[in-house]
């Protein structure tokens, strides 16, 4: 990860011909490729050949590694037509590189074409990292059948599987919700004396908590520590996620602090789990501690996290709360004022707080922002239900002047309003309205 310092070493043994060769350039070259720009690594096949240093077969490959990589399939392509114009011939481990560039870049069928076409037909042999390429690149279609055929061709051509071809396998079936399959490859791998690592327990723990076996997914986790395997952050993501979709935040909780024992950073994905599973089991306070630590920690919060929690607090009555966090979410900037004030007008009428509702719209209009087409939705469903069916009205001819489109939705509030007050015959003018204006009536209409 030296990049600068092994670029500077390598300008001082350029001043020593006899220290360097080709090997020296490449090991450059190669970590140019992975922290540096193609443009730089560019630079450097230049000033290999003004060295009297002939490019080789480990340096193209570098170079194709490098331009796949980065999704650049075309240069990767001249790449490999320099190579054959030099009378260098390129080997698996090169065509395996472009095989991957294409892959990643969605193209199966010219990734199949290099494998089929090229790597078995020129008589280069196809190692197992190739086949997993190709098998990679089949579970990115969704082709689980032909998955099989090509794990079925390893056999048949004695190329032994790895831990790799099993975990690429087992992927997709456990995308395809086959846990049966996924178990028969965990354990024939086993058998085999082929050992599982952190990712194969990852796609078992993921495929039990998919069919609801949270217990049993837990037990695999504690399996990993058994056999000195250390669980990654991801198999921790899909458990706490699992609980705090459950709402079993004692669970959630107990895996977030082993996270924590095990130095593990908790991403924004493992927050947002705990705060939306503590807001469902109205631990406000606590869901708030979380957002804090987020930001302690240097990571964003999605506004849908404050919003959440602003509705959570009008619902339970702690308006205070609510207000401030308000005046939290501008602060941070995580969300415009605006959407701030709207959510919390919208939270405000949900609870039956119209009074503080209307102070905050009255707020937001004096100082040039605009509600949307909800809140002002919000709000004249709040007046309805308390017959202030007039006051409604009044804002519905506000949403017009400010330019906002009244959606069906909103007629349909006031619709309902006039119904409720005995106003019939207003309720079929605003329906008559409704429909010159282009709005199709709903079944609640």
């Amino acid at each position: 990860g030296h990049l600068v310092q092994a670029k500077r070493f390598m300008s001082c043994l350029l001043d020593i011909p006899s220290a360097i060769d080709e090997k020296t350039f490449n090991a450059l070259l190669l970590g140019i490729c992975k922290y540096g720009t193609l443009d730089e690594a560019l630079d450097l096949c230049e000033k290999m050949v003004i060295n009297n240093f002939l490019p080789d077969i480990r340096t193209y490959t570098i170079l194709l590694s490098g331009f796949c990589t980065e999704g650049k399939i075309l240069p990767a392509l001249i790449v490999l037509q320099m190579m054959l114009e030099k009378g260098i011939v390129p080997d698996t481990v090169a065509y395996t590189c472009l095989l991957n560039g294409f892959i990643n870049e969605g193209q199966g069928k010219a990734a199949a074409y290099v494998f089929q076409e090229i790597i078995c037909k020129e008589g280069l042999y196809a190692d197992c990292i190739a086949y997993n390429s190709l098998m990679k690149g089949y579970l990115k279609g969704g082709n689980l059948n032909t998955m099989k055929k090509v794990m079925s061709d390893m056999h048949k051509n004695a190329v032994y599987l790895n831990t790799a071809s099993y975990n690429i396998l087992m992927h997709g079936y456990v995308k395809k919700g086959q846990l049966s399959r996924s178990f028969y490859l965990y354990k024939d791998m086993v058998r085999k004396g082929i050992r599982p690592n952190n990712i194969t327990y990852r796609l078992l723990i993921l495929g039990l908590s998919k069919c609801g076996m949270i217990d049993i997914a837990v037990k695999f986790l504690e399996k990993m520590a058994l056999e000195g395997i250390f669980p990654d952050k991801f198999a921790f993501d899909i458990l706490i996620t699992v609980f705090s979709d459950k709402s079993k935040m004692d669970n959630a909780l107990q895996l977030f602090d082993c996270m924590k024992w095990l130095h593990m950073s908790p991403s924004n994905k493992t927050y947002s789990a705990m705060i939306n599973g503590l807001i469902r089991k109205n631990c406000l306070d606590q869901s708030h501690k979380f957002l804090h630590e987020m930001l302690e920690r240097g990571l964003q919060p999605s506004h849908t996290h404050y919003i959440a929690l602003v509705n959570a607090k009008c619902r339970v009555g702690e308006i205070d709360g609510a207000f401030r966090l308000k005046e939290e979410m501008k602060a941070v900037g995580v969300v415009p004022p605006e959407v701030a004030d709207s959510s919390i007008i919208r939270g405000l009428c949900r609870c039956g707080k119209l009074e503080e509702a209307v102070i905050v719209f009255s707020s937001m209009m004096r100082s040039g922002m605009v509600p949307t087409v909800a809140t002002f939705t919000s709000l004249m469903h709040g007046l309805c239900k308390e017959s202030k069916v007039a006051d409604a009205l009044h804002l519905k001819g506000l949403m017009e002047l400010c330019k906002l489109k009244v959606d069906v939705v909103s007629y349909n509030v006031i619709i309902t309003g006039l119904c409720n007050n005995k106003r019939i015959s207003d309720a079929l003018d605003l329906y008559v309205e409704m429909k010159s204006k282009g709005l199709w009536p709903n079944i609640t209409t």
